[in-house]
């Protein structure tokens, strides 16, 4: 009888809760703070909706982030293993959080405290719902009946193939958040300069070029997909508290491509959020390269 392979990943994966559910994916919640006030980031939202986190960007307010601890990721981890599954984890870029590496070190003591069970730790290079489209592709493999040594080949496999395509509307965000000068900041927002940015190979986000306007932004996105999608039937779209310019760049990649047959739209959570702002749209998608 095979064992029963569980994942698990954190919540900086945005993935919807009824895909967390669906998919029987466990989550560590990172951290946020406004004001020295810290909450934890359930895929439920229980401790501060979507909705009030973007309100309070929007009224300029500075989040923190912090990576999940030690802690938190025992808390989740360790009644797994209890059961005796074998256990994935699927963590977000080591290039932006040291998420990942508190996995590992609690995979170690589980290995030590179970040594009957598979544990395994892999870095997404990944984030947002681009990460969430990676858990989402591995926990499919899973209900198909993958074992673990299957699953986590394939989940290596997928490393640099998730696409990451964002523009950035509120420049603001990136200035309070010290990410971007005030002078930059000043110059953008008069020119009506929209940031367009990747994840690299090494996980890490980064800036490739501008465009002037929202429109031209959005489209931009689109013709990333044209140039670099290998499998045109899926993609993932999130958005920072704008769900109709998401809409927008879904609707014109389906229209194209009427081999889309699975689409999620989620909001980008306050991990990559606090950084990111309000107005801020991604596209993921399976290319060949980064």
């Amino acid at each position: 009888m095979l064992r029963k392979v569980v994942l698990v990943t954190d919540s900086c994966s945005d993935l919807p809760l009824k895909l967390v559910n669906d998919l029987e994916i466990h989550v560590i919640p990172m951290h946020f703070a406004f004001n020295g006030v810290s909450y934890l980031d359930f895929p439920t939202h229980k401790e501060m909706s979507v909705n009030d986190f973007y309100d309070r960007l929007r009224n300029k307010e500075v989040a923190i982030t912090s990576q999940a601890t030690i802690e938190d990721c025992l808390n989740v981890i360790r009644p797994l293993a209890n059961e005796g599954d074998d256990i994935i984890c699927l963590g977000f870029s080591s290039a932006l959080s040291g998420t990942v590496n508190s996995m590992r070190l609690v995979a170690n003591m589980i290995k030590d405290d179970y040594p009957n069970i598979n544990i395994t730790v892999i870095d997404t290079l990944s984030a947002s719902l681009g990460e969430g489209l990676y858990v989402y592709l591995v926990a499919k493999k899973i209900k198909e009946g993958y074992d673990f040594f299957k699953a986590s080949e394939y989940a290596l496999s997928l490393q640099n193939k998730i696409l990451h395509y964002f523009t950035v509307d509120d420049l603001g965000t990136l200035k309070r958040g010290g990410r971007l000068s005030a002078s930059k900041a000043f110059l953008g927002s008069i020119l009506n300069l929209k940031p367009i940015l990747h994840v690299d190979t090494n996980g890490r986000l980064v800036p490739i070029g501008k465009k002037i306007g929202r429109k031209q932004s959005l489209n931009c996105l689109i013709e990333a997909f044209k140039e670099k999608c290998t499998d045109p039937s899926i993609i993932f779209v999130s958005h920072g508290s704008c769900y109709k310019d998401a809409e927008y760049v879904k609707n014109k990649i389906v229209d194209l491509y009427p081999s889309i047959n699975e689409v999620v739209i989620s909001d980008i959570g306050p991990v990559i959020g606090a950084h990111s702002g309000p107005g801020t749209v991604a596209l993921f998608f399976i290319g060949k390269e980064r």
